[in-house]
């Protein structure tokens, strides 16, 4: 069972096998489907059905009078695409996709509390290391009155 973050690969035509751990939280086996949009920090995330009908909702109620809040709208649907999970557990990452975020044939799967990122192996390293560079409490310093209480209570 995998958790958290797993090494993955890509294979020839650009499919990617999804963990049946992945899997059950995408809700896979009730829809057969997923979303692929373009990530923050060049990464794709790979989003339940469900979980994409809510975001399309909430976007409905923006207000396209504001030019940021249609910026807004169109950066959180960058390349979506709806992928069918064939019955072995795979999906079809675009070729544009693939390129537009980086995507080797080495990746990272990574459980983003109910996202789960899609990440080139290399860049996945490199963000760590960025990451790391800067320690954890210099982090919550700086974003500590944005945290949701129930997440401050845990640090």
């Amino acid at each position: 069972m995998a958790f958290g973050t797993q090494e993955s690969k890509l294979d020839v035509k650009g499919r990617l096998f999804i963990p049946a751990y992945y899997r059950d939280k995408l809700s896979v086996e009730e829809t057969g489907k997923v979303v692929l949009v373009e990530g923050l920090d060049e990464c794709l995330y790979i989003l339940s059905w469900y979980s994409w009908q809510d975001t399309e909702a909430a976007l409905k109620k923006i207000d396209r009078t504001n030019q940021d809040m249609r910026d807004l709208g169109r950066c959180l649907q960058k390349g979506k695409k709806e992928c069918q999970v064939d019955k072995i557990g795979r999906i079809i990452i675009p070729r544009g996709l693939r390129q537009s975020v980086g995507l080797g044939r080495e990746v990272v799967l990574f459980d983003n509390t109910g996202t789960v990122e899609v990440w080139g192996k290399r860049k996945w390293q490199e963000y760590w290391k960025r990451v790391n560079e800067r320690s954890l409490a210099d982090m919550i310093e700086k974003i500590g009155k944005n945290l949701p209480d129930e997440l401050k209570s845990k640090l």
